[in-house]
């Protein structure tokens, strides 16, 4: 009798103990996750010039004589 239990679940690299099984499936996470992250920043930035945009025109139209036209 062993006193070590066998390694039948052992992993063949420390990606696997991840849950990767190789490196092109690391690197498609993390290309994921990237994309993911810029989807966020891009949404975020609409709805910051969307803000300043709204601002701009009731300044626009409070001190710059009328309703804005567009421009």
């Amino acid at each position: 009798m062993s006193l070590f239990p066998p390694f039948e679940n052992a992993v063949s690299s420390p990606l696997g103990f991840w849950g990767f099984g190789s490196l092109p499936d690391l690197t498609n996470a993390v290309l994921q996750a990237q994309q993911m992250q810029l989807e966020i920043m891009s949404t975020w930035q609409r709805s910051l010039f969307n803000v300043q945009q709204e601002m701009w025109d009731e300044w626009r139209s409070r001190w710059g004589g009328g309703a804005p036209l567009g421009d």
